[in-house]
């Protein structure tokens, strides 16, 4: 099974996506909850970034302070 793009309409009316994996269920990629206004603009980002256009991003990393215990 190949991976698969799936575009998604939220309760809220705006559109996401989702990459999943070969296997059909892991989740590799989402929109993060960002939100689009139309079908077309959500599969356009998603296309952008499975297709490697950010893919000379700047990277790093950042260790979070642990939380504290209650």
């Amino acid at each position: 099974m190949a991976a698969r793009l799936v575009a998604v309409q939220r309760a809220d009316e705006k559109w996401g996506w989702k990459l999943y994996g070969d296997n059909g269920s892991d989740i590799i990629a989402t929109d993060g909850n960002q939100g689009y206004e139309n079908v077309t603009d959500a599969l356009e980002m998603a296309t952008r970034v499975i297709s490697g256009h950010y893919a000379k991003v700047e990277q790093r990393m950042i260790k979070l302070p642990p939380k504290p215990k209650p």
